[in-house]
């Protein structure tokens, strides 16, 4: 009986942990900051800037992947992709690459 009780524990442990995406999403987002650090050859003056450029880079690359699913779809005719400028906020790009005013 005890067997059994350690080896139900365990199964339900094991299908916890494998029940949780978020895991592998933070994987794939990290993948995917680490890659595009590199492909661009981004560096930045702090530990500090570099969570913010990381946390803009998240949410632009979700932005992204909700597009081209939107893509996909057929409801828009073209597609996103990441290129240098991911780790801009929108008023940055507008102001940086626009010459707009915020």
């Amino acid at each position: 009986m005890f067997k059994f009780k350690l080896l139900l524990i365990y199964a339900i442990a094991v299908s916890l942990v494998y029940s949780f995406p978020a895991d592998n999403e933070y994987r794939n987002e990290y993948s995917a900051w680490n890659n595009y650090k590199t492909d661009y050859s981004k560096q930045y003056d702090s530990p500090n800037e570099e969570a913010r450029r990381q946390g803009i880079f998240n949410d632009n690359l979700a932005f992204i992947e909700d597009h081209n699913r939107r893509y996909q779809n057929g409801e828009v005719g073209y597609k996103l992709a990441v290129n240098d400028l991911a780790d801009l906020s929108h008023d940055e790009y507008r102001r940086t690459r626009l010459g707009l005013l915020g």
